[in-house]
């Protein structure tokens, strides 16, 4: 029996409120389908989970291959952000 190496990420991102929601779901989600190791099944999401005091916090979903891409692979995405 072969063990699933697959992990999900999941990162909170927070944003100012002059941010607009939409634009920050669709910029988030670009840059988790152009990450090479957030792979493409299940889809990725990002989703508006908190109003914070100060900002909007969002929360991204994904999945890599292999669970020694998971910081790599989340580095590459937040740092982008």
């Amino acid at each position: 029996m072969e063990l699933d190496a697959r992990i999900s990420l999941v990162q909170d991102i927070g944003v100012g409120y002059g941010e607009d929601i939409d634009h920050v779901k669709y910029t988030v989600l670009q840059l988790m389908r152009e990450c090479p190791y957030v792979i493409s099944k299940p889809e990725p999401r990002v989703l508006l989970i908190e109003l914070g005091d100060f900002a909007k916090i969002f929360r991204m979903y994904g999945w890599v291959e292999d669970y020694s891409d998971e910081f790599v692979a989340t580095r590459l995405v937040t740092q982008e952000c």
